[in-house]
């Protein structure tokens, strides 16, 4: 993880940054269910006209970009997280949601599409 010290950047500045970042993050996330669901479009499509192996090539590719999507908001998160102990007032938040913090629900969103589309290449309609 990356640590950055108030003294090199000013508060306001990293106050600035996060909400950056944070936002950035979370276009990301949103962005992962949109791009899953025209891979499976895609897959249902060409499955439905017995192109099995474009199908399955259709669903490895999703599974790349899952993996790539992983790969993204996870370093947007240390980033996030860097900033935002950067920042010296930090704001107290209540507990999360079933005690789960929303960069690891972010996290999870790429794995499960991933497996949904692992699931997905031993499935045959």
């Amino acid at each position: 993880m990356t640590k950055i010290t108030v003294s090199k950047l000013s508060q306001d500045n990293c106050v600035t940054i996060w909400l950056s970042h944070n936002e950035l993050r979370w276009r990301v996330v949103l962005a992962t269910p949109v791009f899953s669901a025209t891979v499976m479009i895609g897959w249902y499509s060409l499955q439905s006209l017995n192109l099995k192996w474009q199908a399955d090539a259709v669903l490895l590719i999703g599974i790349a970009a899952m993996i790539a999507f992983f790969i993204l908001i996870r370093r947007l998160n240390d980033y996030a997280g860097a900033y935002y102990d950067a920042i010296t007032g930090k704001p107290k938040v209540a507990r999360p949601l079933f005690a789960i913090p929303a960069n690891r629900m972010a996290d999870a969103i790429p794995q499960l599409l991933a497996l949904i589309f692992i699931v997905l290449l031993f499935v045959d309609l």
